[in-house]
């Protein structure tokens, strides 16, 4: 019996479509002239028909090979394919194909059942799904030789909708890496399976992959994902090919697991019973601890979030993704000498934070453990967090827990003048007044807040915040002799309580004189005012 490997083609001085097929040495040619993809159909056909002459079952209709089919599968596939072939058989294959021959299919007949699907809305994932069975079905109706089909040219719809995936923002991962308990009938519980969440955070895996992954799986700083345990308990190789994998694990990776093996010595590493029991806990960590609620299968979109500055190539062995997957745009082994190297860089990209939180007007001693721990800075806005009536934040507490905290004016919705002299003199009274003490937060300490440690809060202190050799001449020069300075007795507190943004006489910017003298040289004010008024008064 002969197959057809290629697809018509259209021969523009000819006018028609064309196709060569060969079947037991003998070669021949069928042609259409009738435009468009009908005629390109038309001649596949013709091609196909003379090809099928062979086919042993040519009357055989969809419905009776699907029901054999289905029972192939019965006896061979795990619970999950079982399903699916069962459902997408009865609720998209059979209502559109059950009466067709199937020596007679063509791609216009696969086309329809996912253009369908896709008009109703289903999801891209879903639409794949159906194509995959179809193709199974195909494979197997080729093996009963009742065809010689194969799809060419069927396509997922362009309109089909991608299913929108959550992950775990910065805030979340702060709660997830440094509270491990949830409230239950009113006790507070350690939450059994959060080296599992964590877990699949750091390392993208699937939550069969946690549940089936063993003691023996797990070599000093390295992983091997041998099996999987799917959602009806049974054992399975993995998704793919590339499911089975090893990696290194990340210096956090490998914190997480040291503590897991030394609280749990089964012979799984993590102890989950069932998927069901597993969600149902994530989803009350979640809700007690107020973290974004994803499922837990989207930890491992997460995990691609996160990495995805890393190259693709990287990432693809972590998550057990074939190369041609698209691992950033829907969310296998580690190179040989490349995983230990790749350890490391997805070990930065969760360690180094670099965050900076404004305005923090409602931390708790908790909190203040955590941005501890994390190295977490401060932009404190007391101007802002008046205007709004949010609240005033504790920072002599955040202080004294060495936590990096700078000034910020936020924006003249809140901040109004966005005066840093302002700034500076309501950071210190509303210290000493909300904590009763008037020695609290001195002025030089105050000064330091605007200046190095908002340099310290940028990672740039080793450039600006400070007058020093070999830094940049970010300045400002201040016009002592105003009377509101007189007399000068304590020369930080005047600058922090008694000077004011008009005091400034000259400002210089990495060596750039921008003012001087109170006269802007790169700007001219006159027409600064006009374009604003006139914008202000074009949206009257």
């Amino acid at each position: 019996m002969g197959k057809r490997v290629g697809t018509a083609k259209w021969y523009e001085n000819q006018k028609r479509w064309q196709i060569k097929v060969q079947k037991d040495g003998e070669r021949r040619t069928f042609t259409s002239s009738t435009p468009g993809r009908t005629g390109q159909r038309e001649a596949n056909a013709k091609a196909d028909e003379w090809l099928d002459e062979d086919v042993v079952a040519p009357n055989v209709r969809v419905r009776d090979l699907y029901e054999d089919f289905r029972k192939e599968v019965d006896e061979n596939a795990g619970t999950s394919m079982r399903r699916q072939v069962n459902s997408i058989g009865n609720v998209w294959i059979l209502p559109a194909l059950g009466n067709k021959k199937a020596a007679r299919l063509c791609d216009h007949d696969i086309q329809r059942i996912l253009d369908k699907a896709a008009a109703m809305g289903r999801s891209k994932k879903t639409i794949q799904d159906i194509n995959g069975v179809i193709n199974k079905f195909l494979k197997y109706c080729r093996r009963r030789k009742a065809t010689t089909y194969r799809p060419e040219e069927v396509q997922i719809p362009a309109s089909a909708r991608l299913k929108g995936k959550s992950v775990l923002q910065p805030s979340d991962f702060i709660k997830l890496f440094n509270v491990d308990t949830y409230k239950y009938y009113g006790k507070l519980v350690r939450e059994p399976y959060i080296n599992a969440y964590r877990f699949a955070v750091l390392t993208g895996m699937r939550p069969g992959e946690l549940r089936g992954l063993r003691r023996e799986d797990v070599k000093g700083d390295r992983v091997f994902i041998r099996q999987a345990i799917n959602d009806y308990g049974e054992t399975t190789q993995g998704k793919n090919e590339n499911a089975i994998r090893s990696f290194v694990m990340s210096k956090l990776a490998i914190q997480v697991m040291q503590d897991q093996l030394a609280r749990w010595d089964g012979e799984f590493v993590f102890d989950m019973p069932s998927p069901e029991v597993y969600r149902r806990h994530w989803d009350r960590f979640c809700k007690h601890n107020d973290l974004q609620r994803i499922t837990p299968y989207e930890m491992r979109h997460t995990f691609v979030s996160v990495v995805k500055r890393l190259p693709a190539g990287e990432v693809k062995p972590l998550v057990g993704h074939s190369a041609d997957m698209d691992t950033f745009g829907i969310y296998g082994h580690a190179l040989e000498g490349e995983d230990e190297e790749l350890a490391s860089s997805v070990n930065e990209l969760f360690e180094n934070t670099n965050s900076i939180f404004a305005h923090c007007v409602k931390l708790s001693n908790n909190d203040i453990e955590v941005f501890k721990k994390l190295n977490i800075k401060v932009a404190h806005c007391p101007i802002s967090n008046l205007k709004l009536g949010c609240g005033i934040a504790d920072i002599s507490k955040m202080i004294e827990n060495d936590i990096i905290v700078s000034l910020g004016t936020d924006g003249q919705g809140s901040g109004s003048n966005l005066d840093m002299f302002e700034t500076m003199k309501f950071t210190g009274l509303l210290q000493k007044g909300i904590n009763e003490n008037p020695k609290l937060l001195p002025a030089y300490e105050i000064l330091k807040l605007a200046t190095i440690n908002g340099a310290k809060a940028l990672n740039k202190d080793n450039l600006i915040g400070s007058i020093e050799e070999g830094k940049l001449a970010d300045l400002i020069i201040l016009d002592l002799s105003d009377i509101i300075l007189q007399p000068i007795n304590d020369i930080f507190s005047d600058i922090v309580y008694n000077a004011k943004g008009t005091n400034v006489i000259t400002t210089i910017i990495g060596g750039n004189i921008l003012m001087e003298n109170r006269k802007l040289l790169n700007i001219n004010e006159n027409e600064v005012i006009k374009d604003c008024t006139d914008i202000l008064n074009s949206k009257k």
